[in-house]
């Protein structure tokens, strides 16, 4: 599904929310791209992913997701937690690692910051990753779903593909 989507018409100059709405609805992964994808040029290049890691049930399905779509020989993967606690946050990288390793991924690099999540992602990885992997917030059960402040951000101002898992 188109990252920014105009279903308005013509009566609006600005992205709808109709991305927010399906996801609001949807218990399936949902793969959003902008107008503009960037595809890695050379052939054999990998591709950079970001999962932004916490330790939730919701960041944990996201990183199912991703394992469970991937090609693993293809990608090179930062996993980056922010925390305040540094050993909680190892921790739950240490885990995440493990499954992906368990997945067939490889190259993994390990993040931690205490920082804000958004502004890490602004300054340091917006236009330098080819995908951003996030999870979505459950809300009444299984059946309903909502966008945390990280997904919603990203849609809103990156240029990235993301995957909301």
């Amino acid at each position: 599904m188109g990252l920014r989507t105009h279903f308005r018409f013509g009566t609006r100059d600005k992205p709808g929310d109709s991305l927010e709405k399906v996801l609001d609805h949807s218990i399936t992964p949902i793969y959003c791209i902008p107008q503009e994808i960037h595809i890695p040029e050379r052939a054999g290049q990998k591709m950079k992913v970001l999962i932004s890691f916490n330790g939730s049930l919701a960041a944990g399905h996201a990183l199912q997701r991703f394992a469970q779509l991937a090609l693993p020989d293809r990608s090179d993967i930062i996993l980056l937690s922010s925390h305040e606690d540094q050993e909680t946050a190892g921790d739950y990288l240490d885990k995440a690692e493990m499954y992906l390793h368990w997945h067939s991924f490889g190259h993994i690099e390990k993040k931690w910051t205490r920082d804000d999540i958004i502004q890490v992602l602004e300054t340091d990885y917006l236009g330098k990753v080819d995908l951003i992997v996030v999870g979505s917030h459950s809300r009444k059960g299984l059946f309903r779903f909502k966008l945390g402040s990280v997904p919603k951000y990203i849609i809103k101002v990156a240029n990235t593909p993301l995957l909301i898992g």
